[in-house]
């Protein structure tokens, strides 16, 4: 699906372009996705105890475990949250080799002993309805919202070192004691 992208001081969201269906199907429009900048700015915390750039699954883990056992955490995303593999990656493969792998479960249902049903076809909308639905309920769990309650600053920005103790997010110098770049195999092109 094609997006475009709205940005106002406070809120940058996503939203879907117009989708079409063929006749007779009904069109799953998903709501904008929340980019981490929506809503009150971070508090400012420095120096931060830990410093995470990049909100895929592991810097989610990791600013969610070190919050949790009482750090100060800034976390830095440039992009969506839940990185490449929720969007793009893992979570939509996983999700559309499941469908295919039902079919083919089904289709192969006689060799055990079970009538398959005559006319097992492939409703690739519905199986992109739910790859949707799926990706939705995985992305509510890590909302900026609840990382923000969690006791969590969010930055949206592209992080550059600048010392040995510090990053710099849109003009912004965060000073940190210990940083982890969980940025994936490589780092989104600019």
């Amino acid at each position: 699906m094609m997006t475009t992208t709205t940005q106002t001081p406070s809120i940058v969201t996503t939203k879907p372009r117009r989708a079409t269906a063929a006749p007779g199907q009904r069109v799953h429009r998903t709501p904008p996705t929340q980019h981490p900048e929506a809503g009150e700015g971070p508090r400012s915390r420095d120096p931060y105890d830990l410093l995470v750039i990049g909100a895929g699954p592991a810097g989610l883990v990791a600013a969610r475990s070190a919050a949790a056992a009482g750090a100060r955490v800034a976390l830095i995303e440039s992009r969506q949250l839940g990185g490449n593999c929720l969007h793009q990656g893992c979570i939509p493969s996983k999700t559309i080799i499941r469908s295919a792998q039902l079919i083919a479960e089904m289709r192969n249902g006689p060799n055990f002993g079970i009538g398959a049903p005559a006319d097992v076809t492939v409703d690739f909308p519905a199986i992109m309805v739910r790859l949707r639905r799926v990706r939705d309920r995985i992305q509510r769990l890590d909302s900026a919202s609840r990382l923000r309650a969690a006791g969590i600053d969010l930055h949206v920005g592209h992080a550059r070192f600048v010392s040995a103790d510090a990053v710099e997010v849109n003009g912004t110098r965060l000073r940190f004691k210990k940083a982890l770049i969980a940025t994936g195999s490589h780092p989104p092109a600019a």
